[in-house]
């Protein structure tokens, strides 16, 4: 839907703070009707709708082109080993990694919310490659800890912005276990894809173990909410075990030196000469 408003709004031809705030009005607005009127706020309907309308976005290259288009180039297909796509939701980079990358490789995707869990079960379910758990990655193993999907005008769940941290009042509150990365006891990851809404850090260092070994590109999805003490908590910590800072410009990666100055949503952590012992 955002990419249909963005192509009818002209987004890539003008830019400005008021057609960024019509635009997610506009978008928030079509998704609240589906929601109350077509779907009756049954919530798993809408999710289902929602991942099928991603994956349909997908196809037609208007989700993450950019990105999407980048990883056949981070991911070298003669390379095999393991994925984690750790923030899941509908699939769609799981999917992707499918595609880039060859038989061999294995690929675990994590994700929190029980429907968007069960949509991308079901649509690798006959895929001997994916591996889906219904969990929520952290720095520590724990059962049945709080986890908040925020309700968009206080009537629409919005699972991808859900989060360990409770940011606003009204957020759809749910239980789910939470596990480190490193007790998947992975010794070939290659690649971690991470959209986790605020928890990065944690995430990060509840792999350590796992990134210090296996060295693997990071994909960091870092933008929203209390983005600019994410980023720097995150630059830091990349730092602390040689990794280095990129974003996506013009087809190639460019260092990130000033961290201050960088509103990238989408970052990437690319390890050192240097092997961390």
């Amino acid at each position: 839907m955002k990419a249909i408003l963005d192509k009818y709004l002209n987004a890539n031809e003008i830019t400005s703070p008021f057609l960024d705030k019509l635009k997610f009005m506009a978008y928030n607005a079509i998704k609240i009707l589906l929601y109350k009127l077509y779907f009756r706020s049954n919530y798993k309907k809408y999710i289902i709708f929602k991942c099928n309308l991603m994956h349909c976005l997908y196809v037609l290259g208007r989700y993450e082109k950019d990105h999407m288009d980048y990883l056949k180039y981070l991911i070298n297909d003669n390379k095999s080993g393991t994925i984690f796509d750790i923030g899941a939701n509908s699939g769609l980079y799981t999917r992707h990694f499918l595609k880039v990358t060859n038989e061999k490789t294995k690929i675990i995707a994590i994700d929190p919310d029980v429907y968007c869990y069960g949509y991308t079960k079901n649509r690798f379910q006959d895929n001997n490659r994916v591996q889906v758990y219904h969990l929520a990655l952290f720095d520590r193993n724990h059962k049945d800890i709080s986890f908040f999907i925020p309700q968009i005008f206080s009537c629409l769940p919005e699972p991808s912005g859900a989060s360990l941290f409770h940011n606003n009042q009204g957020d759809r509150q749910v239980k789910v276990d939470v596990k480190t990365l490193d007790s998947f006891h992975a010794n070939d990851v290659i690649f971690i894809k991470l959209d986790v809404e605020g928890a990065e850090v944690e995430v990060i260092k509840g792999g350590l173990e796992t990134i210090k070994k296996c060295r693997p590109i990071l994909q960091v999805e870092a933008g929203g909410a209390g983005y600019d003490h994410k980023f720097n908590g995150i630059c830091k910590l990349a730092e602390s075990i040689n990794y280095r800072v990129f974003k996506l410009k013009n087809d190639n990666l460019e260092e990130i030196k000033d961290y201050k100055n960088c509103k990238d949503m989408n970052i990437y952590l690319l390890p050192g000469i240097e092997k961390i012992t």
